[in-house]
């Protein structure tokens, strides 16, 4: 894979979810599919639309804690002032359908920067 300056990349891209928490049939899929090449390591998340259930999913799918979010607002305002060492290269949109493009929509405006 290639980043703005044309070099390729040689780790594993950063993975988060939004939504997919560990009661979450949807979110199981999302993140088997994800990592089953090799390609993508699971990072971040804010796994559910209530702070508490979100940090449960997190402890309990062995996300550090700093890279646990209770909201995807935070999650993405957070994100985006790592270094670009650390932060997501891309995010995995599972909440219910109806979230979904106003999720996408924020993310892809903070990370298309990133690949301009």
């Amino acid at each position: 894979m290639n980043n703005k300056n044309n070099q390729t990349i040689d780790r594993k891209l950063r993975m988060g979810m939004v939504g997919g928490g560990i009661d979450s049939f949807i979110g199981s899929v999302h993140r088997i599919a994800a990592v089953m090449d090799g390609q993508i390591e699971f990072v971040s998340g804010a796994l559910s639309s209530t702070i508490d259930k979100s940090k449960e999913s997190a402890k309990k799918l062995l996300l550090d804690e700093n890279r646990s979010y209770g909201s995807w607002e935070e999650m993405l305002e957070v994100e985006k002032k790592l270094d670009e060492s650390e932060r997501i290269d891309l995010g995995s949109i599972a909440p219910p359908n109806h979230l979904h493009f106003e999720i996408s929509k924020a993310f892809i405006e903070s990370m298309i920067s990133r690949y301009m």
